[in-house]
């Protein structure tokens, strides 16, 4: 009897256990169903500002203190390949004389060669002219041709060129006459005579020179320094610090402390060798005056 009371309150605890359970889960169903839903506040677009400033391009100067001696980035020093007496020039040889380019310089004196020359242009027209008879008769097509080449040639003027043949026994014909040696030899004389007369390779002033009429030049021997007075060059170290702003093209301003005389001057070169001992590279700066 007291097996069966114990059961049955086992029974009936787990009941009260299983109706509570139940309850609560209803219960926690009913107060959800009892919350209202909670508002989904709208997404505000943030808009974030920067302040900015207008750019305006401009130039930024960097002053490097450098030092160098300026020279005449053209300067030359004249002199001949042949020798002579010196005749009248166009301007008088002395120190700051002026001279334009292509303007006579120096005229030696060339009576002797130009009369060679002569003497040689009048042998070949007499070697053509013993020529023209058997040219006739073996090359009749190619007679006019040399014949008109005959009629140009002036003893007194450079010679043309000669005709060119138009077939190998033609050529062989000329040349077996000596016709090509004269030709030659007239045209290096030529060549030389020209060089009798010096002119100025640009325009430039006489940097040191004192020629007379008179005066006997020798070959090979230094004249006359012709300068450019209106371009200069000036070679400054520069340290490679300071190299990086500095480039092939740039324009810069060259100030004389002395002086406070500025000039106004152009990066034209930039040396590739660094210098061991003050770790500085070359800059070449053309100046114009």
């Amino acid at each position: 009897m007291a097996k069966t009371n114990l059961l049955l309150r086992r029974i009936i605890v787990f009941l009260i256990g299983v109706l509570i359970i139940i309850g609560g889960v209803f219960g926690c169903k009913k107060i959800q169903s009892l919350k209202q839903p909670r508002a989904v506040k709208a997404a505000v677009e943030q808009i974030r500002t920067v302040e900015a400033v207008t750019a305006k391009n401009a130039s930024i100067e960097y002053s490097i203190p450098i030092q160098g001696r300026t020279t005449a980035f053209k300067k030359v020093d004249i002199t001949t390949e042949v020798s002579g007496v010196l005749r009248a020039s166009a301007r008088t040889i002395k120190p700051g004389a002026r001279f334009n380019k292509g303007e006579v310089m120096l005229n030696i004196d060339a009576t002797e060669l130009s009369a060679a020359i002569k003497a040689q242009r009048s042998e070949l027209v007499s070697i053509l002219t013993r020529m023209m008879p058997d040219l006739k008769i073996d090359f009749p097509d190619r007679f006019d041709v040399w014949n008109n080449y005959l009629s140009t040639v002036d003893i007194s003027k450079s010679l043309a060129k000669l005709p060119e043949p138009t077939t190998e026994r033609e050529r062989l014909f000329v040349n077996g006459r000596s016709i090509y040696t004269s030709y030659y030899s007239i045209k290096q004389n030529e060549v030389r005579l020209a060089k009798y007369v010096v002119r100025a390779p640009f325009s430039g002033v006489v940097l040191n020179g004192d020629l007379q009429l008179g005066t006997m030049i020798t070959q090979g021997k230094p004249l006359i320094t012709l300068v450019d007075p209106k371009n200069y060059e000036l070679a400054t170290p520069v340290t490679l610090s300071d190299l990086k702003y500095i480039k092939v093209g740039n324009k810069v301003q060259l100030q004389n402390p002395d002086t406070k005389q500025v000039f106004t001057a152009r990066v034209a070169r930039i040396a590739d060798d660094v210098q061991s001992t003050t770790q500085s590279v070359i800059v070449y700066l053309s100046i114009k005056a």
